[in-house]
C-alpha cells in the first residue's frame, strides 16, 4: 500500500499521543477552572464582603482606573496560571514520552477523524482551546464577582457555569447540549478528532471552530459590563 502512495503512511508510537491528546489535555481545564473561579471570584465580591466602600472612594485614580487594574491583574493571573500548568505539563510529556511519532496523521487516533492535521498540530490546538476557554471563563467569572455581593454566590456561580452544564448534559435534548458546549471549558478540544458540526444561518461550521472562539468572545464581552456594574454599586 505505501508503495502506491508518494507519501508513505507514517505508523508509530500511537499510544502515548493518545494518552496526552485524548486526556491528560483536554482534563487541564477543569483543573484550571477551579482555580479562576477560587482565586478571582472575589476580585469585585470581596469589596462588599469586607466594607472597602470608604476606602476605594479615597482612591486617586478613579472607578476605571481601579476595575481596569483589577481586571487586568485576573487576567494575569489567568496567564499566569495556563503557563505554570501547561510548562508542567508539557515538559512532563517529553521527559516521560519524548516527540516521537509528532508528524502520525490524527486518524492514527481516531480513525473517523476528518482534519488534515498531524498529532502534534493536534495537540496544539487543545493548548489554545484550553488558554482562550481560560480567557473566557476569566471574564464572566469576573461578571459575576461584579454582579453580586457575596464571596460565596459568585464563587458558587462561577463554578455553576462549568461543572452544571456537564450535569445534565445527558438530560438535555442535543441543541441544548451544543449550546452550552459555546461555554469555556463546558465543551471538549477533543472535537478535534471528531466530526461534530453547528448548522448556522444555513452554514455548516465544523464544531472545533466555533469552540476555540466563541467562549473567549463571550467573557471579552462580559469584561466591560463587569467594570460598569462594579462602578455602578460602589457609587450608589
Amino acid at each position: 500500500m505505501d508503495s502506491q502512495i508518494s507519501t508513505p503512511f507514517s505508523y508509530d508510537w500511537v499510544e502515548g499521543w493518545s494518552l496526552s491528546t485524548a486526556s491528560t489535555v483536554s482534563d487541564i481545564g477543569i483543573v484550571i477552572a477551579l482555580f479562576i473561579a477560587i482565586s478571582l471570584s472575589p476580585m469585585f465580591s470581596g469589596e462588599w464582603h469586607n466594607d472597602t466602600k470608604a476606602l476605594i472612594m479615597t482612591t486617586r485614580n478613579g472607578w476605571q482606573k481601579t476595575a481596569a487594574a483589577k481586571i487586568l491583574a485576573g487576567l494575569l493571573f489567568t496567564l499566569g496560571l495556563f503557563a505554570l500548568i501547561a510548562i508542567g505539563t508539557i515538559s512532563s510529556q517529553l521527559f516521560f514520552m519524548g516527540a516521537r511519532g509528532w508528524d502520525m496523521p490524527i486518524q492514527c487516533i481516531k480513525v473517523l477523524a476528518t482534519a488534515p492535521m498531524n498529532v502534534l498540530q493536534a495537540e496544539i490546538y487543545e493548548y489554545a482551546y484550553i488558554l482562550l476557554a481560560s480567557i473566557g471563563f476569566t471574564g464572566i467569572t469576573l461578571f459575576l464577582s461584579a454582579l453580586l455581593r457575596s464571596n460565596y454566590a459568585s464563587l458558587l456561580a462561577s463554578l455553576a457555569v462549568v461543572y452544571v452544564p456537564m450535569a445534565i448534559a445527558q438530560f438535555i435534548p442535543l441543541w441544548a447540549q451544543k449550546l452550552l458546549d459555546l461555554l469555556p471549558f463546558v465543551g471538549w478540544s477533543t472535537d478535534i478528532f471528531r466530526t461534530n458540526a453547528y448548522n448556522l444561518f444555513g452554514k455548516t461550521i465544523w464544531s472545533p471552530f466555533l469552540l476555540i472562539t466563541v467562549p473567549v468572545c463571550i467573557g471579552l464581552m462580559c469584561i466591560p459590563f463587569a467594570a460598569s456594574r462594579w462602578s455602578q454599586r460602589m457609587k450608589a
